[in-house]
């Protein structure tokens, strides 16, 4: 049987979603626009957004519980982020005169070491890391001179994660940004956006030099040439489309003449 949305008015199918937010259904569209201001909570710009939504459905019985409900989860969500901000993780870096800059734990059972060329991802098995299969990943260490991006996701009302991509890393997706093992994990309980951003800012910052000083994908900082490995690499990326044959062919010959 059909029903309505308690918002907008709009007929919700029997094969529709209906979504409830403070006892008031939702249809998708409505939902979606609460969740849009929900998202921005402890920002600067919730104010604007919680305005924009109240002004969508003025005379609604319904929007004042609905917005009462957001103010409060408003103030519980900026709390947290002063308390989290002034006492998690004040002991993650950066360090000076070390080669060690950041270490840092999150969560699903990962932690992170950010060295000046180099980032080690451990994963240790705990419930969240066997829930999400990544348990047996072990530690993984990504040298910035094999780095072809960095994404970067706040953690908002799920999990965050950084994300080093290397040519080698879509053989190893778990068809999720958050578990592949190239991937960091953390939530705001245990580390801030804020401090992740500048961490975030950190590891660009030093692939940027390794890719602005010439080192190309056939070296490491030692100049020592690992051919079996770079033949391997150059072989995913002619599978990834990104080199032509002719263009592979002659790189082998390159590496092989060394």
């Amino acid at each position: 049987m059909a029903s309505f949305c308690e918002l907008c008015g709009k007929k919700i199918g029997f094969l529709d979603c209906t979504y409830s937010v403070a006892n008031v259904n939702l249809c998708v569209d409505c939902f979606y626009l609460h969740e849009n201001v929900l998202n921005s909570i402890g920002d600067e710009d919730f104010a604007i957004k919680i305005d924009a939504f109240k002004s969508a459905f003025v005379g609604n019985k319904h929007i004042e519980k609905i917005v009462e409900q957001l103010n409060q989860s408003n103030v519980l969500g900026r709390k947290n982020s002063n308390e989290i901000e002034n006492t998690k993780n004040s002991n993650i870096g950066p360090f000076e005169g070390q080669d060690l800059i950041y270490t840092i734990d999150g969560v699903r059972g990962r932690h992170i070491d950010v060295y000046k060329d180099k980032v080690v991802i451990t994963t240790r098995v705990t419930i969240g890391s066997l829930l999400t299969d990544n348990a047996t990943d072990g530690e993984k260490t990504i040298y910035y001179v094999d780095c072809i991006g960095v994404q970067f996701k706040p953690s908002k009302f799920t999990i965050g994660y950084l994300q080093l991509e290397t040519a080698s890393s879509s053989g190893n997706n778990k068809h999720s940004d958050f578990f592949d093992e190239n991937s960091f994990t953390f939530d705001k309980t245990v580390i801030s956006n804020e401090r992740m951003s500048e961490v975030t800012d950190y590891i660009k910052s030093c692939i940027d030099n390794v890719k602005k000083s010439g080192i190309s994908f056939d070296t490491r900082e030692s100049g020592k040439v690992f051919v079996a490995d770079e033949l391997l690499k150059l072989k995913q990326l002619l599978d990834m489309g990104v080199l032509s044959q002719e263009e592979f062919d002659a790189q082998k010959n390159k590496l092989l003449s060394k």
